[in-house]
């Protein structure tokens, strides 16, 4: 079963006493993993932006680390997540080397074959479970996580490990290089340490080139937080899974304008990916370049923006770190040397307009004035020349942050490769317990320690000054760190100087763009306990960062309907973590919601979000209670205005007419029926952030014909039965569901619901559609029945029932047909009206 709607009880069982018993149980479970050799040491199964398979797809995977003294063929070995299916899933005939790791992808494509990628013919749930390694007897576990705790998205599980690390070369190090004389017969004796190497170029690591063009390579990124200062701002553009919409373009200067006042210059481009009418409430824009500098000495460089902004230029810098209307902001920066120097610019939006201009001028400026100051890129003006790489993917100068040594000069149209040699100095010759040498590379590379060959990648078998790759590599590729475990050539190292010797190699000697970083290092690590881990390491140690995950905040009271007022009371189970709320239907977190203090007064329909959260643990999952007072929903909007923060008008721009018509509400013969009635069928809450459903540009009730998965928003949902029976709460998404329903003349629209690892929940296990209907299922529908109601072609008929009984007809009669029921829906806490859920019929159900 996966993500049972129980989970959240589950979790709240756990209590302070229960949170540390489950705490001794992992670390006996960590001691009785430490006798052994071979053991999973770490899997995800909720991967929403970490690596990808040889498809391109975010599969869950699961690492195996051989801790023996050699090297362990896992032949006949297997893995399962099913305690009574020891052998649900075999390995082939995989050598994995002492102290090497090895990554399975759970994927369920069930792919076995030596020297292709693994994958597991099942997939990992996120709700918890059982996962094993079995020994070839069928019978032996050699290592288990039993029980395996409900899991996060993008968060991983393993064996914890206290790590010692001694870098022998680091970014920065220093180095020699020199270009293969063509011409001439190779001399394998440059790769050993005593090699002469007079003529030879001092480097710094980190050497490579990339193709440039003039103007900046900018991103702008739409965050599904609020953006209020440039740490949120930070967290955005580092974190995919903030990031609901990005565009990415190339352009001669900084001069952006959306809506609201005008910087100084004319000619504002629009946002990347909007107009320049557009309002786009938080968003963050990254601009990168190298701007030359064309004298020494001192540069006025300025920003106006609303909102705030960070500039970078070389070692200098300027900000503005929280929200301001369009204003300027002026830096004087002493640049000691003319030449290139990396540019970065950040802005971020918060809401209202926004605009950001770069500009500067020669010498110590403190006010804007035209005739000094040009913007940044109009060289046709007299501005600063700025070039940049072409944005690709999302990296912007993909190895501008990586490359400290700039070889096109040595290498671009000349040779194809380049010998490096990289001393470094080992004074205790004790042997370190792992030995790692951590590259990013375009295109490939070969390696000798000490003159003995210990890596190569994408290099042909044969060497010579003249060799190319065999293979290239995408820039998104080239950034991506790889660990290359040496472990097994620990013995080559000495008292004294050491060498690492490595000769790049690049797909064409005018191939556009080349990288090498190098890092050597040696490792010894301690296991302590199972963790969670904030940050992934697939494929190495499981190091620090290495966080236990907050227990979900428990609630005084249930959701569901109330009478009387009362104090909500919010607790979580582990001491000292901070519980932070909020009350308009967005996600409350570290940067957004009201820090919880004391006890909440209830007194009217609500709808509260909570997450507790404590430095060094990963925050808890978000926890959702609607309460329903029955008399207040009755009177929302009782003159049809819309309530606080809501719009007025959406879609075709009718007015939108809020609440219940006060004749019902106040009519003795409807009253009482009416307050039983939105009590006696299941409700609905839909907790979301509104302007995912009503901003003008991105929501999705605004924008009803848009379509697919770029128009799919975050949602809390909630199911209350009557009654006080049980329900379920969930994260999930919500698009706009229908055909002629979507029009923009129709001021409801119909929902679908979908579970995915993006929110934590794989699919729903509930009874949602009645005894004889799914009871585990991935979407569902929320239908308003919009063209059986009064507002199609203004049809007074409305009776809500013809659809449904068609369909519960035809089940009566054993023929196959969609389940559903109707139900109440609340957004927010307001009042939607009358629903029904219904099964979403696909090809397979029509095959049947």
């Amino acid at each position: 079963m996966k993500d049972p709607p129980s989970f959240r009880n589950r979790f709240l069982l756990w209590g302070l006493r229960g949170f540390w018993w489950h705490v001794a149980v992992l670390l006996f479970v960590s001691l009785q993993l430490g006798a052994q050799d071979v053991i999973i040491s770490e899997f995800l199964s909720s991967n929403s932006s970490g690596i990808v398979d040889e498809d391109g797809e975010h599969s869950d995977w699961i690492e195996i680390h051989n801790r023996s003294s050699g090297a362990v063929n896992l032949n006949g070995w297997s893995i399962t997540d099913d305690r009574l299916d020891l052998r649900k899933w075999i390995f082939p005939a995989v050598l994995l080397q002492q102290d090497d790791y090895l990554v399975i992808f759970a994927s369920g494509k069930d792919r076995g074959r030596v020297g292709a990628p693994l994958h597991t013919s099942f997939k990992l749930s996120s709700g918890g479970g059982y996962l094993g390694l079995i020994r070839p007897d069928g019978a032996t576990i050699a290592s288990q996580f039993d029980p395996v705790p409900p899991q996060f998205i993008d968060v991983s599980y393993g064996l914890g490990e206290e790590v010692t690390r001694r870098s022998a070369i680091t970014p920065g190090s220093r180095l020699l290089a020199q270009v293969p004389d063509p011409s001439a017969t190779p001399n394998p004796a440059w790769r050993e340490e005593s090699f002469d190497v007079t003529g030879w170029t001092p480097l710094t690591n980190g050497v490579g080139f990339e193709p440039r063009v003039a103007g900046f390579a900018v991103r702008w990124v739409k965050s599904l937080l609020s953006v209020v200062d440039l740490n949120v701002a930070d967290r955005v553009l580092a974190t995919p899974k903030l990031q609901s919409a990005v565009a990415w373009e190339t352009r001669p200067v900084i001069n952006y304008r959306g809506a609201g006042a005008a910087g100084h210059y004319l000619q504002d481009a629009p946002f990347p990916g909007g107009t320049s009418t557009s309002m786009r409430d938080d968003f963050v824009l990254e601009a990168r370049g190298w701007v030359t500098i064309p004298a020494a000495g001192e540069w006025t460089f300025g920003v106006s923006s609303d909102a705030g902004f960070r500039l970078t230029v070389g070692e200098n810098e300027s900000a503005y770190q929280t929200l301001r209307t369009a204003a300027d902001t002026l830096a004087t920066f002493l640049f000691p040397a003319p030449g290139d120097y990396p540019l970065r610019l950040e802005m971020f939006e918060n809401t209202g307009g926004e605009e950001v201009e770069l500009f500067a001028a020669p010498g110590r400026q403190s006010v804007w004035a035209a005739e000094v100051f040009r913007l940044v890129g109009d060289v046709a003006a007299g501005g600063l020349v700025v070039r940049s790489a072409p944005p690709e993917g999302a990296n912007l100068g993909a190895y501008r942050d990586v490359i400290q040594s700039d070889v096109s000069s040595m290498v671009l149209g000349r040779s194809a490769s380049l010998y490096l040699r990289f001393p470094f100095l080992q004074e205790d010759p004790g042997v370190p317990e792992s030995l790692l040498l951590h590259v990013r590379y375009d295109d490939g590379f070969v390696a000798w320690l000490n003159g003995v060959e210990v890596a190569r990648r994408a290099a042909p078998p044969v060497l010579d000054a003249t060799a190319t790759a065999v293979a290239s590599r995408s820039r998104d590729q080239g950034l991506l760190p790889e660990s290359v475990n040496l472990t097994s050539f620990r013995s080559l190292l000495h008292d004294g100087t050491n060498l690492l010797a490595v000769q790049v190699l690049n797909a064409s000697p005018t191939d556009a763009d080349l990288l090498f970083e190098a890092r050597l290092e040696g490792v010894q690590s301690t296991p302590t306990t199972n963790r969670f881990f904030a940050i992934p390491t697939p494929g190495g140690v499981n190091e620090s960062p290495a966080y236990a995950q907050v227990p979900e905040v428990s609630f005084s009271h249930e959701r569901g309907f109330y009478v009387t007022n009362f104090d909500l009371t919010l607790d979580s189970p582990l001491p000292g973590a901070r519980i932070l709320y909020t009350l308009d239907g967005t996600r409350p977190g570290e940067t957004n919601g009201v820090l919880y203090a004391s006890p909440i007064p209830i007194s009217r329909t609500t709808t509260l979000r909570a997450v507790a959260v404590m430095d060094g643990f990963v925050p808890s999952r978000p926890v959702t209670q609607t309460y329903l007072f029955v008399d207040d929903v009755i009177r929302q909007s009782p003159s049809g205005e819309p309530p606080p923060g809501w719009p007025a008008v959406w879609g075709n721009g009718a007015a939108v007419n809020y609440g219940m018509n006060p004749a019902v509400v106040d009519d003795p013969a409807y009253h009482e029926e009416l307050l039983q009635g939105l009590q006696s069928i299941p409700s609905i809450s839909v907790v979301m952030d509104l302007r995912d459903l009503f901003d003008p540009t991105s929501g999705i009730y605004a924008n009803p014909l848009q379509q697919g998965k770029a128009w799919e928003r975050p949602v809390s949902l909630e199911w209350v039965p009557p009654g006080g029976r049980r329900g379920f709460h969930v994260e999930a998404g919500i698009r706009i569901r229908g055909g002629y329903s979507r029009g923009t003349g129709n001021p409801k629209h119909s929902f679908r619901v979908f579970l995915s690892p993006e929110y934590g929940f794989t699919q729903l296990d509930y009874p949602l559609f009645g005894p004889t209907g799914a009871s585990s299922y991935d979407k569902f529908d929320i239908r308003s029945m919009q063209n059986d109601s009064w507002h199609l072609a203004g049809d007074p008929n409305a009776l809500f029932i013809r659809d449904p009984l068609a369909r519960d007809i035809q089940l009566a009669e054993g023929e196959p047909s969609a389940h559903g029921q109707f139900c109440h829906l609340y957004i927010n806490g307001q009042y939607w009206g009358l629903y029904t859920t219904e099964e979403r019929p696909e090809a397979a159900f029509g095959a049947q």
